[in-house]
């Protein structure tokens, strides 16, 4: 399973993280086009999980997401 992140934003990210609650991470990514991210989620298991966005400027945002099948 691919997950698509947009981060609507005038800057364009440039990196996703994704840890688990741990802290751990689990998978990253790099911009490959306008605002868009594409993170490989097929092997991780279902659960809560905080994603990281670091924007070309360096600010960064998080949020608290859900992986479900």
């Amino acid at each position: 399973m691919v997950t698509i992140v947009n981060t609507q934003s005038e800057n364009t990210a440039i990196t996703a993280i994704l840890y688990d609650m741990f802290g751990q991470e689990k998978t990253a990514s790099r911009s490959t086009s306008n605002n868009s991210i594409i993170l490989e989620v097929g092997n991780i298991p279902n659960g809560i999980y905080i994603l990281k966005i670091i924007e070309q400027n360096g600010v960064e945002a998080t949020k608290h997401i859900s992986i479900e099948r």
